[in-house]
């Protein structure tokens, strides 16, 4: 399987405009923790993973990733990793209206910081000079590089 860069590009500018219409700017989130695999893990369906899953927090990714923003800290895989943990959230927050934790958020996202991390992270991406990102079938992302750690 093969995604265009490009259309991968306005679904997410797409998934922001839509929140943004719902009326959120800012989003609340109550839910913290969640559990997560590694990565070596996580994307082989074939077989069930032997580790006990790792517990990850969206106020601890948040807030690395507004390091990132704040340019302290460079732009990894890892940090891609992050957003997609807070994509999720808010998914779960305004479409899929998942009961929250507690009534009080954790943390609140700002719509316009998720904007400017996907430039970041595109940005990122065009430096490779592909127009599609592989997946290969073991499902791992391949870049032109054909090494997501590098990415």
């Amino acid at each position: 399987m093969k995604i265009n860069v490009s259309e991968f590009k306005k679904i997410c500018y797409f998934f922001i405009k839509d929140i943004q219409k719902k009326g959120f700017e800012r989003i609340p989130i109550s839910i913290d923790w969640y559990w997560t695999y590694q990565y070596e893990q996580a994307y082989r369906i074939k077989s069930i993973p032997l580790l006990t899953p790792a517990i990850g927090s969206i106020s601890d990714d948040w807030e690395w990733l507004e390091k990132v923003l704040k340019k302290k800290n460079p732009l990894t895989s890892l940090d891609v990793e992050r957003l997609a943990n807070i994509v999720q959230v808010i998914g779960d927050t305004i479409y899929a209206h998942v009961q929250q934790g507690s009534p009080d958020p954790v943390v609140t996202i700002d719509t316009k910081n998720i904007k400017r991390l996907l430039v970041r992270i595109f940005a990122k991406i065009n430096r490779y000079k592909t127009e599609q990102i592989e997946v290969n079938e073991t499902n791992y992302l391949y870049f032109s590089i054909n090494d997501i750690y590098n990415f």
